[in-house]
């Protein structure tokens, strides 16, 4: 039932957000309970799939809407996922490795687990823009089809337009150069840049010129 919920609240808030604000206050309040129920990870004895599917959805809403806490929790989480001490991919327990915050990026959390990752790139980002060329940099490395989707879309989601137009005529390829991109992630990328926030326009303006 939450889930449905949660569904329909954020294609409200995508909707409604930019001329009713308090829309966003208001979706945001609702699922705040469930967001301190489920955090970012799943608790050491198991969950329900139910709750493991919730858990992104009621992330990705808060994202939307503007949490504060959301999104600077997205940034530890995505500086986290882009440190190199970190083991990626691992649960690592860094207060038992470090005996305190890693000393390379000061987080204390593990890297995201995949199902919640897509939202700590994209949040993170959104809140932090400094971190893009380290995003793109991780991109150029990451083979992981499920990954560079999540870094495809999340990137794709970058505040500043010039960036983000440039990077895109490179990897889909200008002035007669070969593209840089997969066709098989195009509509990932697409997908990201019909849901970048700052730019509504960015997705149909790049159709347009591609």
């Amino acid at each position: 039932v939450w889930s449905c919920a949660v569904i329909v609240i954020t294609r409200l808030a995508k909707i409604f957000g930019a001329v009713a604000p308090s829309l966003l206050s208001f979706a945001a309040r609702i699922v705040l309970p469930l967001k301190r129920r489920l955090g970012w990870t799943a608790p050491p004895d198991g969950e329900t799939v139910d709750d493991a599917t919730l858990r992104p959805q009621v992330l990705a809403l808060l994202g939307t809407c503007g949490e504060t806490d959301v999104g600077a929790e997205a940034v530890h989480h995505c500086e986290a996922y882009l440190c190199a001490a970190h083991e990626t991919g691992t649960r690592l327990n860094l207060k038992a490795a470090f005996g305190s915050a890693c000393p390379a990026c000061g987080s204390l959390d593990a890297p995201p687990s995949a199902s919640v990752r897509s939202v700590a790139l994209r949040e993170g980002l959104v809140n932090k823009p400094a971190l893009w060329p380290r995003l793109l940099q991780r991109l150029s490395k990451a083979v992981n089809a499920e990954e560079r989707d999540q870094l495809v879309a999340a990137i794709a989601g970058h505040s500043d337009r010039t960036s983000v137009d440039e990077w895109v005529d490179d990897v889909l390829g200008k002035d007669g150069r070969p593209p840089a991109l997969p066709a098989q992630e195009w509509a990932t990328l697409f997908s990201g840049l019909a849901r970048n926030r700052s730019h509504p326009r960015i997705a149909w303006d790049a159709f347009v010129r591609h």
